[in-house]
């Protein structure tokens, strides 16, 4: 089998250079603050309690994309949003049952006249989560700022996936959570492109009510309004290569001038360093290899 093992010095530190974000906004309508929203919590009709990521999509027609979109969204544990196939945000921000946080985003430059869809990558880690990460029920929810937005409020005519393609390492740490096995070939890639197939997709079931803070309603958990700015990200390459084992030397493909290529049935130990301390998400874009692992 085709291996390859990456160690790196510091935290990974080599970031999406395809980011783009939505606007944050504090703006919320007054009556989103007063009664339990129109919204629900959705999840996946088989949703374990252990681990699972799934994919939302909720595809929508305008017929002209209005001034402002603001949706207030968020999800158990964690989630990732794209606009028409654009990644623009990441949350909810940390915080307890009591003081469940939502991000404001207005979305509006993301959106086109007719079809155009939201699709969320919602991780709920389970039992494998970090300590500080508190937890629910797992699923999303997104409702909209006013009539024009209500076309996106999560519900039953959302659609969700299941990833087969992740599973939890079992070798995590309780402070920081589980590491993740990703296996290529079960993930659907593209799925959050306008013409993604979703011949495989459930119905979202509801879950529970959306209440925020200080309004009565059946679920013990409130919603409140993310205050801090969104978690800032910008493109970054590793530093350089310290090491390579079992392959020749070359820093091309930290550079993005280059491509690394591993030998049928070889295995090479690769050490990268960032020459600093960096706190980010690492991408690997890669192909062929079938049968293949990093590490």
């Amino acid at each position: 089998m085709k291996v390859i093992k990456i160690l790196l010095i510091v935290i990974l530190a080599l970031i999406h250079w395809s980011y783009a974000y939505a606007q944050m906004t504090t703006e919320i309508s007054p009556i989103l603050n007063s009664k339990v929203w129109d919204a629900h919590w959705i999840k996946h009709p088989n949703t374990k309690s252990t681990y699972g990521v799934y994919h939302f999509r909720k595809q929508f027609e305008l017929s002209r994309v209005p001034a402002k979109f603001i949706i207030h969204i968020s999800a158990d544990n964690r989630y990732w949003l794209f606009v028409n196939g654009k990644r623009v945000c990441t949350g909810p921000a940390k915080g307890d049952v009591a003081h469940w946080r939502f991000e404001s985003l207005d979305i509006a430059s993301y959106l086109t006249n007719g079809t155009n869809v939201l699709a969320v990558t919602v991780w709920n880690e389970g039992d494998y989560r970090g300590e500080s990460q508190h937890m629910y029920e797992p699923g999303l929810v997104v409702q909209g700022n006013s009539e024009t937005e209500d076309i996106v409020n999560s519900d039953k005519s959302w659609k969700v996936l299941e990833d087969a393609a992740y599973t939890p390492n079992f070798s995590y740490h309780t402070l920081i959570g589980t590491r993740e096995n990703f296996f290529s070939a079960q993930h659907p890639y593209n799925w959050e492109q306008l013409n993604a197939d979703e011949s495989m997709y459930y119905s979202a079931v509801v879950s529970e009510e959306a209440i925020p803070i200080g309004v009565e309603g059946s679920s013990q958990r409130r919603m409140v309004q993310r205050l801090i700015p969104l978690t800032e990200e910008v493109p970054q390459r590793f530093g350089c290569v310290r090491k390579m084992e079992n392959i020749p030397f070359s820093e091309n493909f930290i550079k993005g001038t280059g491509d690394l290529v591993i030998d049928s049935w070889g295995e090479s130990t690769i050490l990268i360093d960032q020459k600093y301390l960096t706190t980010a998400y690492p991408e690997l874009i890669f192909s062929g290899g079938r049968g293949g692992k990093i590490t």
